[in-house]
């Protein structure tokens, strides 16, 4: 038997270490369970959009890689371009589990709201997609209240997918409704514009060893360069271009 360590205080002896945090963790407990905590302002926004208590709701959930963030944010744009978005605290994470579980107001006290969070992906050729990385959206789709929240798809656990080369950032997305088919058939919605507005269509493009994806340019070859092996032509019953054949070990393309 382990000795049982003390320390005297007086007269009095103090328990040991272990007994001592078990003791303060319960007491802890039993103050959360009595005490009132604030109700964060999204709850009531939350309410007021469904129509419902949205604690009370079950909760769908999409999580889609990194490289697809900007495929994502696209097809949320032609879905969804009517939406109403909602910042919330950088330390909130986890979605509807952190935002609406029971110690979500004491994780609020002190704390004030915040403006959505955004992340911009470059493209390789100019363009810029303004991503929602972080933040909270109500919307109406297939005639019912939806509402969504993206996040980086970590929470206490660390990211939830694991690649080749280690672990692999995510988008997830959860989504909650009175008509919960709603959500489904949103996720379905979603996805099929991803594959409409795909930015990777051609496009080069190297994967980083988080998942996420570098844009490689490309330089403009005008058709009169591009030269191809006599086995093309060949298959094109032997091309000719203007009167003349070209020799034998090749075939340019344009021009005469």
């Amino acid at each position: 038997m382990s000795p049982r360590h003390t320390v005297g205080v007086g007269d009095h002896q103090l328990p040991p270490p272990g007994e001592f945090g078990a003791a303060f963790v319960a007491f802890m407990r039993a103050m959360q369970e009595v005490a009132d905590a604030p109700e964060p302002p999204w709850v009531a926004s939350l309410r007021e959009h469904l129509g419902t208590e949205p604690a009370e709701l079950p909760v769908t959930a999409a999580t889609f890689r990194e490289a697809d963030r900007p495929n994502l944010q696209l097809a949320f744009d032609a879905v969804l371009p009517e939406r109403e978005l909602i910042g919330l605290p950088p330390h909130m994470g986890g979605g509807f589990s952190s935002l609406l579980g029971p110690a979500y107001g004491f994780a609020f006290v002190g704390g004030r709201g915040a403006s959505p969070r955004y992340l911009d992906v470059a493209l390789g050729d100019g363009r810029v997609v303004h991503c929602i990385a972080n933040a909270m959206l109500l919307v109406e789709f297939g005639g019912a209240p939806v509402a969504l929240v993206i996040s980086d798809g970590e929470d206490e656990r660390g990211p939830r997918m694991m690649g080749p080369m280690g672990p692999v950032s995510e988008v997830r997305v959860e989504g909650i409704s009175p008509a919960v088919e709603a959500v489904s058939r949103l996720f379905a919605a979603i996805r099929a514009a991803m594959l409409e507005h795909n930015v990777f269509r051609g496009r080069i493009i190297s994967i980083n060893g988080d998942g996420g994806v570098t844009f490689q340019g490309v330089t403009e070859v005008a058709r009169d360069s591009i030269v191809l092996p006599t086995a093309h032509s060949n298959a094109s019953s032997s091309m000719r271009l203007g009167s003349r054949r070209t020799p034998p070990s090749c075939v340019r393309l344009g021009g005469t």
